[in-house]
């Protein structure tokens, strides 16, 4: 029998890497990090009305940064299938890159000079997690923008009472991320991971 060179098709299935939000048909890029979670690469740029703000409320700071939401405006804006990760969530995924640094309770205290700073140069561009956190600033108590960027300060799900809430945080000055409780009425920039 006569050996014949039959190339055979293949399907290969590959992952798109992105999300398509339906409501308004935004794409976010998407990354599967060390702990194993899908998370948004982007920050959430999904207008809830009250409670969500572009930097300085100009439009184009939303392409690069997403929008700043409060603690309850994120709840709004998670879209079907993702949720706002925990704190454990966040703690876990950092520490897959160094560690993030703590001052507050709730975690092990990490306080020294190298504290969280492997971890933000894998997180941040143009380190190599694919995880890309920008540095988005805030919208305070006083109704003022700040820290453009400067820092960047994510959500996460985890009450810390009745008024605050625990967030995780990149800040170029020193180059670390961390984790601190504060005001869940401040805008905060927002990753989701994926159910």
């Amino acid at each position: 029998m006569r050996e014949t060179n039959i190339k055979v098709p293949q399907t290969i299935s590959t992952p798109t890497n992105t999300f398509t939000d339906s409501r308004d048909g935004q794409v976010y890029q998407t990354i599967k990090l060390k702990d194993g979670k899908i998370w948004m690469a982007q920050n959430m740029n999904f207008d809830v009305g009250e409670g969500c703000w572009f930097y300085e409320n100009k439009p184009d700071n939303g392409k690069k940064f997403g929008r700043l939401y409060t603690w309850e405006a994120a709840k709004k804006a998670c879209p079907k299938g993702w949720h706002i990760p925990s704190d454990d969530k966040w703690w876990e995924m950092a520490s897959h890159y160094g560690s993030a640094g703590n001052q507050d309770s709730g975690k092990p205290k990490n306080t020294g000079n190298d504290a969280g700073k492997s971890a933000y140069a894998a997180l941040t561009v143009p380190g190599n997690s694919g995880f890309h956190a920008t540095l988005g600033g805030g919208y305070n108590l006083n109704s003022e923008f700040d820290l453009l960027d400067d820092m960047g300060t994510y959500w996460t799900a985890t009450h810390q009472n009745t008024y605050e809430t625990v967030f995780y945080y990149f800040y170029r000055y020193y180059k670390s991320i961390g984790r601190y409780s504060g005001s869940k009425k401040v805008g905060r920039s927002c990753r989701y991971v994926q159910n």
